[in-house]
Order: structure tokens, then sequence, then C-alpha cells
């Protein structure tokens, strides 16, 4: 699913009883404090039952105003983390708007390119990826990465707009393409249930029954 802005969420999630964080500068945490009225969230990703992780933005002195929060308690309480020095858009939207981890240390945010932590959100660094956009990023069963890219922006009327697949593992190793779609458009989707995996790109649909290895 892409990344989407969630209004009901960020109201639901962000504003916990045990309450938040103001953040500066990169998503930094700066100081202990209720939610701002105005922070947002735009992508959401859990790790198990208890703990998860959310992608927004939120008001700061110095752009850009990324926020990362995370949740060890069901969404109770909340914590600010560094986030990704790189803006938050809306789907599809010149920078990031999507958050998947793969477990609770290795994290991806995607749209614009790709930022990877290792370390739970601790740092954020840059990361390679064939295809300059990922629209759709997942992580299946903390093993295999699977993306889906292209090479320009949603919005240009200048490009074939054809759509790649591609998996690596969590622990390493190079991107493999798996496949492409057979003409224009942006009708992409990942969804996962266990070992399977779907992604649709264009009028293509891939499955696999091995986590996304094969």
């Amino acid at each position: 699913m892409r990344g989407f802005t969630l209004s009901l969420l960020a109201t639901v999630l962000l504003a916990g009883p045990s309450g938040a964080v103001a953040l500066d500068r990169g998503g930094a945490v700066a100081t202990a404090g209720p939610v701002p009225p105005s922070a947002t969230a735009t992508s959401v990703t859990f790790v198990s039952a208890q703990e998860a992780f959310v992608l927004g933005t939120a008001p700061c002195t110095h752009h850009p105003c990324s926020a990362i929060l995370r949740t060890l308690d069901r969404g109770h309480s909340w914590v600010g983390l560094p986030a990704p020095l790189e803006a938050v858009s809306h789907s599809e939207g010149p920078g990031l708007w999507g958050l998947r981890f793969a477990d609770p240390q290795r994290g991806y945010a995607y749209g614009n390119g790709i930022w990877r932590t290792l370390d739970g959100s601790s740092s954020w660094q840059r990361w390679s990826v064939p295809g300059r956009y990922v629209l759709d990023f997942a992580a299946v069963r903390d093993r295999e990465l699977v993306a889906v890219t292209t090479t320009c922006t949603p919005a240009s009327n200048r490009c074939l707009h054809r759509l790649t697949l591609y998996h690596r593992a969590v622990v390493g190793g190079r991107w493999r393409r798996i496949g492409s779609s057979a003409g224009r458009g942006l009708n992409e989707s990942i969804a996962t249930g266990g070992k399977t995996v779907w992604v649709l790109i264009g009028q293509r649909l891939f499955v696999s029954a091995a986590g996304g290895l094969t």
C-alpha cells in the first residue's frame, strides 16, 4: 500500500495518553510534551502487535520537518526519534511518503529515493536502489525486501512510467530484477500474507509463495 495521509490515524495514534514529543531539526527529539495540533502522519508500519513506527511531519524551526515516532505499547504512548533529513510529501510527491520496518532495528523510508536505518531510527542514511522513485515497498517476514520503482517523477508527462519490480535479502546482497510493467501507467500495489507476496505493476500480477525470494 502506498504512503498516504492518515488524518484520523494522526488523531488516534499521535495523541496517546502518555503524550509524545515536540520535534526540531531533522526530526530529532527536542523536548518532551504534547503532540503539536498540526502534526500529521503519512505512513505507519508495525513490527509486532505492540511496536509500531510512524513517518510524518511536525512543526519545526528548520526544514525539513520530517518526524519518526515509535510506540512500544500499541499506541498508548509515543516517543520521537531522529528522522531522515528529507521532506515528507503526499503519495508520489517530491519527498518521502512511505515507511516500512523489517524488524525493530532495520527500517526504510521511501519515495523520492530511499533512506535506511540499521539502529532502530537512531540514524538514517541514503541508500541505493534501482530506479529513482520507489512507489511501493515491503519487508517480507524480516527476510526479503520487495520494491516497485520507476526512473522518473510520477508527475512527469515525458516518461513512459515503466514500473520495475526488484527484490533482495534484508541481510545483504544486490537488488535483483523480477520484471517490468508492459506499458504506461502507475498502477502498483504490494500485499503480503505469511510467506505469500502479491505484486501488481501495471496490468501484470506477480506472486511469490516463498516470501519474495522467488
